[in-house]
């Protein structure tokens, strides 16, 4: 049978539209974006959807951002996840416990894949980063970027794609929507 609908015609009270930049990753951007986030008391995620290469990226944003404390999830972590610092090896929980340490503040910075796409409430993250955003599509940016500014902060996305990179006319068009569809 059909069911009732509910349908939200107006944002919560106190949220505002998120900063949406569109723009080639750079080092030097993310850094301080992390940094501006960081100095606020807020958290940042860091959407990377390679989950082969994200230890050793982890690393990288740990190299760039040295005061920041940076740990890694996807969908794929088993039973145990080795996370690498640049002294020694720590033994890091299943996903489950990684991401309440994320949501106890005990880290900075969450490196994960797409799975942050819904269901998460973290007041305290008003940052996120997304790379090769170009090969996302519209909705699920959408939804990505609904993941930051959920409190009374202001919230800012960086929708990243790499430099030089020859974007599809689709992708291209995708990020220009997704830019300028701020308002709820």
């Amino acid at each position: 049978g059909i069911r009732d609908m509910s349908v939200l015609e107006e944002a919560p009270m106190d949220r505002m539209p998120i900063q949406t930049y569109v723009m080639e990753y750079s080092d030097s951007v993310i850094r301080e974006a992390i940094l501006k986030e960081i100095g606020r008391g807020g958290q940042v995620y860091f959407v990377y959807n390679n989950v082969r290469s994200m230890e050793q990226f982890a690393g990288r944003l740990r190299e760039l951002v040295p005061e920041a404390r940076v740990c890694f999830a996807n969908g794929q972590m088993n039973e145990r996840v080795l996370e690498k610092t640049m002294l020694e090896f720590m033994e890091q929980g299943e996903l489950e416990q990684v991401m309440l340490d994320f949501y106890n503040g005990q880290y900075d910075i969450l490196l994960c894949t797409t799975i942050i796409e819904s269901g998460l409430d973290m007041q305290n993250v008003n940052t996120i980063i997304i790379y090769d955003a170009d090969a996302m599509g519209l909705s699920q940016l959408y939804q990505l970027r609904g993941r930051v500014g959920r409190g009374v902060r202001l919230g800012y996305a960086y929708l990243t794609y790499r430099p030089n990179k020859a974007m599809s006319e689709t992708a291209e068009k995708r990020l220009i929507a997704i830019r300028e569809l701020t308002q709820f």
